[in-house]
């Protein structure tokens, strides 16, 4: 009921994928997709050759759903020579870290909490993430920025990220065999990593840049109030922050109006003070509006 009741008192229902938005019933005229941007840095990748050990890295929670069992067990079963760096915190961490600790895999390293994810990705060949469901995944398209293959499992909004078997392989959930085959094959052909990691990243620049997602959220906010302002994107990684920002810019220039939020997945707006004509309201469904 509350959900209903936000999406009749919203102008617009912005979603991050494709995906998402068709997963609401009615207000068709509403709905809008603003994918997740990314910073598209000028750096040039240096592509190993085959009888280099190459690096696989997965960026994300360490929970289930994310598939971080199934990536380290794939991973296991691979007879060539590669590293693991595993980026993320959460529920699963001391569980991995015990199996790594007892099986005694010097192969993979747990990082934690990265600061400078893009200088961990530029260091590395292949990008592996086979969550059981993604809205759209923001790891996914900053690794296809670095130039980076993806192998990534055909769920939710990944493959309007993704283009398969062009700038990454998709995969069946919950599928460790499916997942050695993609490894084996991105590890085996160095041309196919460089075609991959080209694609992703002219395609991560052509529709993932977070200058044109935040053109698309000016847009919108001066569609609906008549406000037009800018704010910097250095320090932004994903919608919830953005909704951070824009509440910061309106409360400076609009202290009349009263807004309601309807938030999904927006950890870095629950510990943020709002302004007093701002309620904020989380939902479920991969969507804010």
């Amino acid at each position: 009921v509350l959900i209903t009741l936000g999406f009749l008192c919203s102008d617009k229902i912005v979603g991050v994928s494709r995906m998402v938005v068709d997963e609401i019933r009615g207000f068709n005229s509403k709905k809008l997709v603003i994918y997740n941007g990314v910073r598209i840095l000028n750096e040039n990748r240096l592509i190993k050759p085959i009888d280099k050990e190459i690096k696989i890295v997965y960026v994300g929670r360490l929970e289930r759903e994310k598939g971080i069992i199934e990536a380290l067990a794939a991973v296991r079963q691979l007879s060539c020579p590669v590293r693991f760096y595993v980026a993320g915190t959460g529920v699963l961490e001391d569980v991995l870290r015990s199996e790594v600790e007892s099986e005694k895999l010097e192969n993979v390293y747990l990082l934690g909490n990265v600061t400078n994810v893009y200088e961990l990705l530029f260091d590395c060949d292949i990008f592996i993430l086979p969550s059981y469901y993604e809205a759209i995944s923001l790891s996914i398209l900053e690794a296809m920025a670095c130039g980076l293959p993806v192998l990534a499992t055909k769920v939710g909004g990944i493959p309007e990220a993704v283009e398969e078997n062009v700038t990454g392989i998709l995969v069946p959930p919950m599928n460790v065999s499916f997942l050695k085959q993609g490894l084996e094959k991105l590890v085996m052909d160095v041309s196919l990593r460089q075609r991959m990691g080209q694609a992703g990243r002219k395609r991560a620049k052509n529709y993932f840049n977070i200058e044109g997602t935040l053109a698309s959220i000016r847009a919108l906010i001066k569609m609906i109030i008549g406000i037009d302002f800018r704010f910097g994107y250095k320090s932004l990684r994903g919608m919830g922050t953005y909704v951070r920002e824009i509440v910061k810019c309106l409360a400076k220039l609009d202290s009349c109006n009263k807004y309601i939020l309807y938030i999904d997945n927006a950890e870095p707006c629950e510990e943020f003070k709002f302004p007093v004509n701002f309620t904020f309201c989380k939902l479920k469904g991969g969507y804010f509006s």
